[in-house]
């Protein structure tokens, strides 16, 4: 046995199918954000819980140990990034989650 990091996984939530959807919807918005048809953005949110997980743990040597996610404990701190790939990024952080129409980029 090995002591090594314990890999989260979200695997058992996916859906094969809608990811392959997903994945050429998104291989075709990057051709034409390519050729100059559309402004493409990214934007992701992520949690943070004020606990840790089990990040260590022993494992036989060759196999990787996935757990999954556990509910979430105490408060939850949010971060939300808009991305447009070699041009702009925006950030925001706050408690909880975000609200629909609770934020405003202004250009100038």
């Amino acid at each position: 046995m090995i002591w090594k990091r314990t890999r989260q996984s979200h695997r058992g939530k996916q859906d094969p199918i809608e990811k392959a959807t997903k994945q050429a919807d998104l291989e075709m918005l990057q051709w034409s954000a390519a050729v100059g048809e559309i402004d493409l953005f990214y934007l992701d949110e992520s949690g943070f819980c004020m606990w840790m997980p089990v990040e260590h743990s022993y494992f036989f040597r060759g196999e990787q140990k996935r757990l999954e996610q556990t509910a979430r404990k105490g408060r939850r701190i949010s971060i939300l990034g808009l991305l447009q790939p070699k041009r702009e990024l925006c950030l925001w952080t706050g408690g909880g989650q975000f609200q629909r129409g609770a934020l405003h980029h202004d250009d100038g």
